[in-house]
């Protein structure tokens, strides 16, 4: 009887740890799962700030294109003003000199 026992305990033992090998199976793979996704994500937001980043230093280089331009176009007006005002000794109305500033300072 006892043996009968003792075989019906170790049988429910063994089942016990085969429930408990399979449920450590399931969280490892679940842990692995999530490692994968975290992994993932510090990939994506490594990769987003790569990106922006570009985007910053292209930001950046027009910019300083817009900045060149602009000084480009002052400087041609003001020479436009002074070419008008050296021609034939000529003074730039004050009405011509007003809207060549306004046009200077909207740049």
């Amino acid at each position: 009887k006892k043996v009968k026992a003792a075989e019906a305990r170790i049988g429910e033992l063994v089942e016990a740890n085969n429930d408990l090998v399979r449920e450590d199976k399931r969280l490892n793979s679940i842990v692995a799962t999530n490692r994968k996704s975290i992994q993932d994500i510090f990939v994506t937001i490594d990769k987003m700030k790569k990106e922006k980043k570009e985007e910053v230093e292209k930001l950046k280089v027009d910019l300083m294109h817009q900045k060149i331009t602009t000084k480009e176009l002052v400087d041609y007006y003001e020479t436009q003003l002074m070419e008008m005002e050296n021609k034939n000794g000529a003074i730039v109305p004050e009405e011509r000199r007003n809207e060549i500033g306004e046009m200077v300072e909207t740049i």
